[in-house]
């Protein structure tokens, strides 16, 4: 009974560790959107898609490009951050009229659970 149980306790780690290795971490947002980054399908400025990262904690290890007429929620369940590469700007708007946000500085910049907008690319 003592081996028996060992080997199940040997083989529920060994599986944890192929099981964290293999997916990726569970991300921590409850909300119904978390960060979503959506990109029109025809978007203004130059139609290269918005880099995103799904840890902020970690960027580059985690970032996706989003490419006009797709969401981040495609690739993970909570984006954190934006990128705005050098000489281009990241425009976005929300949902509600006159609502907009611009990412204009080169680097990461931090989203929270409650972003839900079309973003796009724009020369700076």
């Amino acid at each position: 009974m003592k081996n028996t149980a060992r080997l199940i306790a040997v083989g529920a780690l060994a599986l944890g560790g192929i099981a964290a290795t293999a997916a990726p971490a569970a991300a921590s947002c409850t909300l119904v959107w978390c960060g979503t980054v959506r990109v029109p399908s025809n978007p203004p400025g130059d139609g290269r898609g918005v880099i995103v990262t799904y840890s902020w904690s970690n960027p580059n290890s985690t970032d996706r490009t989003i490419f006009p007429g797709h969401s981040s929620r495609e690739y993970g369940k909570d984006a954190d951050g934006i990128y705005v590469s050098s000489g281009t700007d990241v425009k976005c708007t929300g949902a509600a009229p006159g609502y907009n946000q611009w990412f204009t500085a080169t680097g990461w910049h931090k989203i929270n659970d409650l972003f839900n907008q079309y973003c796009y690319t724009d020369p700076a």
